[in-house]
């Protein structure tokens, strides 16, 4: 997991640089600038050390389009896993200002975000918005630290059966290809170990290996990564869910 100072979460976020939102909005959309949340959580102890952009093909859209920025700080890093915030935001109404509690991987990278049966996300409306909003948003989240690591722990401590781990892939792809899977699809590929510490099959294995291998995909899976912001984190909600229902 590799620190972003302020100078590189800049270059690698284009929204930062926004300084007005898009001329495309209505006159009551009020503008919540990136980079002055970014600078103030850098300031109380933050870091950025990861960023999503929506993909865009117009040039004049870079800076207004859907960004999501991860942030976690020292207090929170652990031994395999780091819980932290993701930031939501986007200039061209496409988007609320959005805080969502997750856990970054290290062995993988991959962002766990956290069910809303367990934490729910706080959206702010760019209608309206004051950044005292912002601040009590990113107190909330980080105050619900304590019961994600709760959460994780209880994952690692129950063990499921080889079917448990079967029908729990069967849900977790219905979740992403509700109607139809892909023509090359198999269930049993979302359970593949690409790492040794994935190995076995308690609930925060099977989680991680299933959430990785649906949400990125790549050669030999049949379908692409999933890059969308919104329905990743989506679907990083609903798998975490399930997930959770397995420990009860």
């Amino acid at each position: 997991m590799k620190k972003l100072d302020l100078m590189e979460l800049t270059a690698a976020c284009p929204g930062m640089v926004a300084l007005a939102p898009s001329e495309h909005v209505s006159t009551k959309y009020r503008f919540v600038d990136s980079f002055r949340i970014f600078n103030w959580l850098y300031e109380l102890g933050f870091y950025a050390f990861q960023v999503q952009n929506t993909n865009v093909r117009k040039a004049e859209r870079r800076n207004v389009a859907k960004h999501a920025v991860f942030f976690t700080c020292d207090e929170w890093v652990g031994q395999d896993y780091s819980p932290c915030i993701i930031v939501v935001n986007a200039h061209d109404a496409t988007s609320s200002v959005q805080f969502h509690v997750a856990v970054i991987v290290y062995a993988c990278g991959n962002g766990l975000v956290a069910g809303t049966s367990l934490v729910e996300p706080i959206r702010i409306r760019h209608v309206g918005a004051c950044y005292d909003d912002v601040r009590r948003a990113m107190h909330t989240m980080g105050s619900k630290i304590p019961e994600i690591i709760a959460s994780i722990e209880s994952m690692k401590s129950r063990e499921l059966t080889d079917a448990d781990a079967y029908n729990f892939a069967i849900k977790a792809s219905r979740m992403r290809w509700p109607e139809k899977l892909p023509q090359k699809f198999s269930t049993s590929s979302l359970l593949r170990v690409r790492r040794y510490g994935d190995r076995g099959n308690s609930v925060w294995q099977i989680y991680n290996r299933v959430q990785e291998n649906l949400v990125t995909g790549g050669r030999g899976f049949g379908y692409r990564r999933l890059t969308r912001i919104d329905r990743s984190i989506g679907l990083n909600q609903k798998l975490w869910d399930e997930a959770m229902q397995l420990t009860a």
